[in-house]
């Protein structure tokens, strides 16, 4: 096999010099189309393969990145901007969103641009469990490498990736620490819309806890939706502290904070709280004490693995691991500031 030719070697080929030939690999600076197109010839003809730059060179542009996210999310914010610095460290790839709101119409209007943009790669959020039927019609039909995010589709394996925690398993999590030192207890679902029931994300949470808490004969669940059984936080807070027994509030979803009224009017002496994602509102819960504990899944650091894990694909031709799990992480008011976000 014949040796990959240097920077050097392709400028005294193409007759510049070494810093034309940078300037077309890193698209950095004017130059001439023949100058650049003779450029790229040589670093292919000649076995460039095996440097960093080497896909780019041969196709002349950035890798176009799809970003398919919901919309209107502190927390999706925070992917964003994981993905937005991580591609601050590479100068191949360009990233184009695609927000989505949880109903089909939006899936279907999304799901339209992202396959009319002629990308290279796309990270995908697949929360939306009604339109992953939507999902599969056109991922089925894909020919570019796709790292899903924080949920995966059931029934499909075709991607490339799954970055996430495992969400059954924080459920679990969850009920352990609601349980911690009470022979029975009541624990409290909580959802605030019904659009919470639609993400799958957050049913596996639940699932999780549901079985955690069949192992103490004591320990009743009971599921609420604000929305769904039209009651308002203050009638459900006077509920939960009527209870005789221990009582435990459980959030899974991000949306802690929009229970703020609720969380101020239950007897804390009595009740343990505990939501999901350390987003800003949030940690203010946290420090006012409304809130025991918050499970956190590292959302920048996903949003930057994601870009990476495609880096390394299609750039650097990579064997890629097919899941990126996530760690768990307890956080509380007391340990909250020592997180890396």
């Amino acid at each position: 096999m014949e040796k990959s030719i240097t920077i050097k070697e392709i400028a005294k080929l193409a007759g510049v010099s070494i810093g034309t030939v940078d300037r077309v690999i890193h698209n950095r600076g004017r130059v001439s189309q023949e100058t650049s197109d003779r450029i790229t010839h040589i670093a292919a003809e000649h076995n460039y393969s095996s440097n960093v730059n080497a896909r780019k060179l041969r196709l002349n542009r950035n890798l176009r990145i799809g970003v398919m996210l919901p919309s209107n999310s502190a927390f999706w914010e925070n992917h964003k901007n994981g993905m937005i610095s991580e591609l601050d460290q590479l100068d191949s790839m360009q990233l184009e969103f695609f927000m989505f709101e949880m109903n089909l119409d939006s899936m279907r209007n999304t799901l339209q641009g992202v396959f009319e943009a002629n990308l290279d790669g796309l990270i995908l959020a697949p929360v939306f469990e009604e339109g992953n039927a939507l999902l599969l019609e056109k991922l089925e039909t894909t020919s570019f490498p796709i790292v899903l995010i924080d949920s995966k589709i059931k029934g499909w394996n075709d991607y490339l990736s799954f970055i996430g925690s495992d969400n059954y398993q924080s459920g679990k999590t969850a009920c352990h620490l609601l349980s911690l030192g009470l022979e029975e207890l009541k624990t409290y679902i909580v959802y605030h819309s019904i659009a919470d029931e639609q993400k799958g994300a957050i049913n596996a949470r639940v699932e999780g806890l549901k079985a955690m808490s069949l192992q103490w004969p004591n320990h009743q669940v009971e599921e609420v939706n604000l929305e769904r059984n039209k009651i308002t936080q203050e009638e459900l807070a006077d509920i939960i502290n009527e209870q005789s027994r221990p009582t435990s509030i459980y959030i899974p979803h991000s949306s802690t904070f929009l229970l703020e009224k609720l969380l101020t009017q239950i007897d804390r002496d009595k009740t343990r709280v505990l939501g999901h994602d350390l987003i800003s509102e949030n940690a203010k819960m946290l420090e006012s004490n409304l809130v025991d504990f918050l499970l956190y899944q590292a959302p920048i650091r996903q949003g930057s693995l994601a870009i990476s894990t495609l880096y390394r694909n299609l750039i650097l031709n990579k064997e890629i691991a097919t899941d990126q799990p996530m760690p768990i992480e307890i956080i509380s008011k007391h340990n909250m500031e020592f997180v890396k976000r």
